[in-house]
């Protein structure tokens, strides 16, 4: 009898050691996917701003040698993917880190035929935490 209470101590140490390493681990992933939002969020922030200032330097016509060139390298690579699009004859999907109406239209205005939309409406607390930080301008 002593032998089935010994291994019965034991199973049950083992068993809350599953579980706090198990809470561990989840705490882990849970502040490892909290970064990877807020790098996102960050990302697009920064997107926004480069799309604003960018506007901002071509509407006043004040655009230096250094930005004319970035301007350059990318309607050069727009031309690049156009000609390349041209050889092929299969749709082309865009996916991942579409969060908005806009990075949507981003994808398709680079050629994209289609785009699939997954995290962004599939996880109910980040449409939640997305749709309270947006509604807090209103409020």
């Amino acid at each position: 009898m002593a032998l089935f209470d010994d291994l019965t101590k034991k199973a049950a140490k083992f068993t809350e050691e599953a579980i706090d390493k198990t809470q561990e681990f989840a705490g882990t992933a849970k502040i490892k996917l909290k970064i990877k939002n807020l790098e996102s969020d960050r990302d697009d922030v920064y997107r926004e701003l480069g799309k604003y200032y960018f506007q901002l330097l071509e509407d006043q016509n004040s655009i230096d040698a250094e930005v004319s060139e970035m301007r350059s390298r990318i309607y050069n690579f727009d031309a690049e993917i156009n000609e390349l699009k041209k050889e092929i004859d299969i749709p082309v999907n865009g996916e991942g880190r579409i969060w908005t109406v806009e990075d949507m239209q981003l994808v398709l205005d680079a050629g994209a035929d289609m785009v699939t939309i997954g995290t962004a409406i599939t996880r109910p607390h980040l449409i939640t935490e997305r749709f309270v930080k947006a509604n807090n301008n209103y409020i």
